[in-house]
C-alpha cells in the first residue's frame, strides 16, 4: 500500500441538494510519500484538483500528461482516468469531487468551447482557497453548509472558466 498523509471528508447530500444543487461528494488534500497510482471509472462525478507540488501524472482521453506545482485539472470522471504521484518529487494535491443537477451541463460547456481539461493558471491561491472553503463548510455541516457549497463550486466553475 502507498504511503500517504491525507486529509478527506466524504459527504452525503441531501435529496434536495441532489436536486437542486451543485454539491460535494469528498474533498480533500493529499501529500504522496511514495508513487501511487489510483485509477477509477464509471464515477458519478467531476473532479477537479490542484498540483500544490511535486510532479505527477495525468491518464485521461487517450492521453498522458506531465503535471507539475500550480497545474490544475478538471475531469469527467464517468470517464476512465488515472493519476500517478511521481517517484522522485511526490506531489501535493487538493481536490473535490463533486456532482450536481447542472455539472454534466457546465463541463460540456466548457469542453465545446475547446477549453483544456488541465491548464496552469497564473495563481493557484484562489482555486486552493476555495476547496479550503469547502472542505471546512463539509467539516461544519451546519444547516447552510449544502447552499455555501453550491455557491463554493458554481464559484470555483467560474474561476476554471476564466
Amino acid at each position: 500500500m502507498a504511503k500517504s498523509s491525507s486529509n478527506r471528508i466524504l459527504v452525503t447530500p441531501s435529496s434536495y441538494a441532489k436536486a437542486h444543487y451543485l454539491y460535494v461528494q469528498e474533498v480533500g488534500s493529499l501529500k504522496s510519500l511514495e508513487p501511487h497510482i489510483s485509477s477509477r471509472k464509471n464515477l458519478n462525478s467531476y473532479l477537479f484538483f490542484v498540483v500544490v507540488n511535486g510532479h505527477g501524472t495525468l491518464t485521461y482521453q487517450n492521453e498522458t500528461i506531465s503535471l507539475s506545482a500550480g497545474d490544475c485539472v478538471w475531469i469527467d470522471c464517468h470517464l476512465p482516468y488515472a493519476h500517478e504521484s511521481s517517484e522522485f518529487d511526490p506531489w501535493s494535491l487538493t481536490w473535490v469531487h463533486f456532482d450536481g443537477n447542472d455539472a454534466a451541463h457546465f463541463y460540456q460547456s466548457y469542453m465545446e468551447q475547446g477549453l483544456p481539461y488541465h491548464f496552469h493558471p497564473g495563481n493557484i491561491l484562489p482555486f486552493v482557497e476555495t476547496i479550503n472553503t469547502l472542505y471546512e463548510s463539509c467539516r461544519s455541516q451546519d444547516f447552510l453548509s449544502e447552499l455555501k457549497n453550491n455557491r463554493s463550486l458554481t464559484d470555483l466553475i467560474t474561476m476554471i472558466y476564466e
